[in-house]
């Protein structure tokens, strides 16, 4: 049965499932709440995924154009991580969930570049407000 359309996510999954470019392009599959398996990585799924090192979520991003394909991208970055949690997102609503997770969760990749981030875009500057402290000039 196919799958239509919903709210999915994963939790905690082991990054080695992204490692292996014929799974991550072939087999990147879940079962939904129904029981039917799903493809996770339609070029058109857009969605939310966490890194997480230990535990703890290290940066969070976003993607129109496949979960498995975008975070395993990061596969190659500096930073470890060694689980990756995701959830599904309209495209629509992307920029603001991201935001609010930051600011939420505040894990430290994103916050590496985060003011550089900002000053390129104004949608994220209302996503992403920086906490200041009094006395602090724009």
């Amino acid at each position: 049965m196919a799958h239509k359309s919903g709210f999915m996510f994963g939790k905690f999954w082991d990054k080695k499932i992204l490692e292996d470019k014929k799974t991550r392009k072939s087999k990147f599959q879940g079962v939904d709440t129904n029981g039917d398996i799903i493809d996770l990585d339609s070029r058109t799924r857009s969605g939310i995924y966490l890194l997480h090192r230990h535990g703890k979520v290290v940066y969070v991003g976003q993607t129109d154009k496949g979960i498995a394909n975008r975070a395993s991208a990061h596969l190659v970055k500096k930073f470890k991580w060694d689980e990756f949690s995701w959830f599904t997102v309209p495209k629509e609503q992307l920029d603001m969930v991201e935001g609010m997770l930051i600011e939420a969760l505040q894990p430290w990749e994103n916050d590496r570049n985060l003011r550089k981030r900002l000053s390129k875009t104004s949608t994220r500057k209302e996503c992403w407000p920086l906490h200041k402290k009094k006395g602090d000039v724009d």
